[in-house]
């Protein structure tokens, strides 16, 4: 795993002491998380962009008429096992 040094405000600090002190190895975990957080809030973005740009079109990914063709299987009633003769 890499390490990365961050500088942040002191301000910044105080409040993560708060949450995540850094004697506890809460911190640590909490700036994974929240880098994580919001690499994944930047893809959405992205995403939604992309879908404004080019929108789905219904009929591209569902139509109704195959699933109205689809039945499941029927199932045979269970049979109850007889005892073996010894």
């Amino acid at each position: 795993m890499a390490q990365i040094l961050l500088q942040i405000p002191d301000r910044m600090l105080k409040e993560l002491d708060r949450v995540a002190p850094g004697h506890s190895r809460k911190r640590s975990r909490f700036i994974r998380l929240a880098v994580q957080k919001a690499l994944m809030d930047l893809k959405d973005v992205e995403t939604a962009k992309a879908y404004r740009r080019m929108p789905d079109d219904a009929q591209d990914w569902f139509d109704p008429r195959v699933w109205d063709e689809w039945q499941p299987v029927a199932r045979r009633p269970r049979t109850r096992r007889r005892p073996r003769k010894q």
